[in-house]
């Protein structure tokens, strides 16, 4: 095994770029009918003076990260934004070391600071997990190797357990899981003013357009409400794939306040005979509880309960590095892996679900590839260059659902994409590239090859630069 890259990183500058929606996103109670995709320029300098360009990209979702009412859109964005401002900082002010290195020293100094509370957690980590996703860019570039590349050579610094984990061989594809919002059409009926714009609006459309056999169902906590929403979902997934034949993961968003609040949901649900074919085929449902009170030691016995009767996963609550941990000992069944939570926490939480299933394969916990409305290029490429290393098989996916496909790029980048990755992206009927989704599944067998994103680069002076403020 090599011996880690050490890197410094010299130069931060971010960048922003909107994407209207063709139709609007829910999270929770919040209405969604634009994103923002950040765009992370970095150069990092190796043990031998090299100058290394490396880009981490996600997406802002202000509304997701800070769910408190009586914060503004606003802000809410300048935390992220201050968020990714600390943590330039800390990365710059550092002599240097391999990538994990970086992230364990500046991830703990990054909690130090937040003593006061001044982010949440989640957010306090955003800057965090933007930077690591720069330096592995940067390391994966250097190094002329995809980041599968980067971890089994140990370029990355994590050591010589986490490759022997890894599956022998890389997916050459991931199955999609499409994301259905509260309001979301389920039927072509339901579209009073279709949008016509050759991608698929209702999901009848979507079944029928992709292929699609994995689902997310967004629920809240009016029983009766998703109880009635979800048998209509159950008559049509039946009718249109037949019973038996598709996935389901269902995702609360934080909307029961207590143990006691969603057990007794799962009474109504559980009890419900017209959704006992739905409930054979849902795998998990997704951070039912707030994340104040997710983790609650107190509510241990509570917490118990809940993750025995169905397999639950954190999401929200997933907000720091050992947070994951502490959920097992609490009696939850799996974590979710985004990119814009870090990188490395997902590594590590893989390398940790790993080693339990091996020793207890009877009760097995599960890492669940999730999607933040990440869009291509880069956002995209990033995400799916860590489901697919890790060989997770299915991988939720809603950005490309709600943008209309490439059409927020400049030209020549979307260009770029259609030349480069013709098996991830395909020009529509009406003109307009998009995600290229096939038998309800997506190629990532050329990007896990092509480092951590490839050699794409934005066009870096049609973008807007957002200022880092250096204030602690």
């Amino acid at each position: 095994m090599d011996a880690p890259k050490k890197v410094k990183v010299r130069e931060v500058r971010l960048y922003s770029r909107p994407a209207s929606l063709r139709m609007p996103f829910h999270f929770g109670n919040a209405k969604i009918e634009y994103l923002e995709c950040a765009l992370l320029r970095t150069i990092v300098e190796d043990e031998h003076g090299t100058s290394i360009p490396g880009i981490g990209a996600t997406i802002f979702s202000p509304m997701w990260f800070e769910k408190n009412p009586e914060k503004s859109f606003e802000e809410r964005q300048r935390a992220l934004e201050d968020s990714i401002a600390q943590a330039a900082r800390l990365y710059q002010s550092h002599d240097g070391a391999p990538a994990w290195n970086l992230h364990q020293e500046i991830e703990n100094e990054t909690r130090r600071i937040n003593t006061n509370k001044r982010f949440n957690d989640l957010t306090a980590g955003f800057g965090c997990a933007l930077l690591d996703s720069a330096v592995i860019d940067a390391v994966c570039r250097a190094t002329d190797q995809g980041i599968r590349g980067a971890i089994t050579t140990n370029s990355l610094g994590l050591g010589p357990e986490l490759p022997t984990l890894l599956p022998e061989t890389p997916p050459k594809s991931l199955n999609v899981r499409h994301t259905l919002g509260l309001v979301d059409a389920l039927q072509n009926s339901e579209l009073s003013d279709p949008l016509k714009d050759g991608l698929p609006q209702s999901l009848e459309e979507v079944i029928d357009e992709y292929g699609i056999r994995w689902f997310k169902l967004k629920i809240s906590a009016d029983t009766e409400a998703v109880l009635a929403r979800l048998r209509e979902v159950s008559v049509i997934l039946n009718k249109k794939l037949g019973i038996g034949n598709y996935q389901v993961t269902i995702d609360a968003n934080e909307a029961f306040h207590t143990p006691v609040d969603f057990l007794s949901f799962l009474d109504e649900y559980e009890g419900d005979q017209a959704l006992a074919t739905l409930r054979k085929q849902v795998l998990w449902i997704e951070q039912p509880l707030h994340r104040d009170n997710a983790l609650k030691e107190d509510l241990a016995e509570e917490l118990h309960r809940m993750n025995s009767r169905i397999p639950v996963i954190i999401d929200e609550s997933n907000g720091t590095d050992d947070a994951f941990e502490k959920a097992i000992t609490l009696g939850y069944r799996g974590v979710s892996a985004k990119n814009c939570k870090g990188p490395f926490r997902t590594l590590k939480n893989f390398e940790i679900i790993q080693r339990h299933n091996s020793q207890s394969p009877e009760n097995p916990l599960y890492l669940s590839s999730e999607d933040l409305t990440n869009l291509p290029v880069l956002p995209l490429h990033q995400d799916l260059c860590v489901a697919g290393t890790l060989g997770i098989s299915h991988t939720e996916r809603n950005g490309h659902h709600f943008v209309k496909g490439l059409e927020f790029l400049e030209l020549e980048e979307s260009r770029w994409a259609l030349e480069n990755y013709p098996e991830l992206y395909v020009n529509s009927d009406t003109g307009c590239p998009h995600l290229r989704i096939e038998n309800g599944a997506i190629n990532v067998d050329r990007i896990l090859e092509t480092g951590y994103g490839g050699d794409f680069e934005p066009a870096w002076s049609l973008l807007d630069e957002i200022q880092l403020n250096n204030a602690n």
